[in-house]
Order: structure tokens, then sequence, then C-alpha cells
């Protein structure tokens, strides 16, 4: 589970091969969720600590991929997380409405 105290005490490589095992344990898209993104309760989704929540399904952008990314310090800014010191741990994810295909 990417989510907890466990997991927030974790290193930044552990939560990594953690999120990562879960990305590549099935590459099927989930199934089609209706419409409830107007009416669904953001707040559980702001209120989640860690890297994964479970309160509410994807009603949108159900295709897409993700890598592992690095972000490379141009300096000059006060930002945190992976712009500053998490540089190596990054994951990203590009969706569209559509199915993608998948290069090997």
């Amino acid at each position: 589970m990417a989510k907890g105290q466990h997991y927030l005490s974790l290193d930044r490589q552990d939560k990594l091969d953690i999120i990562w095992h879960k990305i590549v344990e099935d590459d099927r898209p989930a199934e089609t969720a209706p419409l409830t993104f107007f009416h669904t309760d953001m707040k559980t989704t702001f209120d989640e600590w860690g890297d994964e929540y479970d309160c509410r399904e994807r009603t949108a952008h159900w295709f897409g991929n993700i890598g592992k990314v690095r972000w490379v310090d141009q300096g000059g800014h006060s930002y945190t997380g992976i712009f500053n010191g998490g540089r190596d741990t990054g994951v990203a994810r590009l969706s569209w409405e559509f199915p993608v295909e998948v290069l090997e």
C-alpha cells in the first residue's frame, strides 16, 4: 500500500519501488466508470496521506503511459518535492481519452 504512516516513513527509493510494482503489476485499463467527476467530493482526494488513494473511480483519461522521470534542476526557484532533492525518483503519467498504441 502506498499510503499510511509506515509508507510515509520510507525513503524515496523504497516508495518508488512500491509505486512502480503497482504500476507494472496489471497493464489492463480499468472498467469504464460513470461520469461522476462533477459530483466528487474533492476533499477526500486531497486528504489522503501518501501516493495512492481509493476514494473515487477514474472517470476520464482511462488510457495513458507511465514512466520514471528525472528532474534536471536549473536553479533559481523555491520548489519542493521532486523539484528539490528527489530528482531521481519521479513518476509521470501522460493520459488520453482513447486507447494508445503500446510500443515495445
